[in-house]
């Protein structure tokens, strides 16, 4: 069904290593306060630009933040999401990867020989 409502995607990446961003007229804020603004369905449908101060709808934003360390973001914001937890990759899912990236390279001593290293290096 049509909505003519765009469905945009925005990925904040490493939201645990997140600042404050500063408008050019020196008003700050941190990124985390304005996130929870606009990840609570409650206030999404009229939040505020906290740079630009105009109202926004961001309502029909879907939102991925990435973590290197969940104990540095906040737990308010940790409930406003679904956390999933990505495990490591091991030696054999790099060497999978490896092997589907080099799938089309015909030059079969250099795939080996990159191979052997990625297992030195990652093993």
């Amino acid at each position: 069904m049509a909505t003519r409502v765009a469905k945009p995607l925005i990925i904040v990446d490493e939201i645990d290593k997140a600042g404050v961003v500063t408008s050019d007229r020196g008003m700050s804020r941190p990124i985390v306060t304005s996130l929870l603004e606009v990840l609570d369905p409650g206030t999404a449908a009229h939040s505020e630009c906290p740079v630009h101060r105009v109202r926004i709808d961001v309502s029909h934003i879907s939102w991925a933040l990435t973590a290197n360390d969940l104990r540095n973001v906040p737990v308010p914001l940790q409930d406003r999401c679904r956390v999933l937890h990505v495990p490591d990759p091991g030696l054999p899912d790099l060497l999978a990867l490896y092997d589907r990236m080099t799938a089309a390279i015909d030059d079969v001593e250099t795939v080996a020989h990159g191979r052997e290293l990625l297992t030195v290096l990652a093993g």
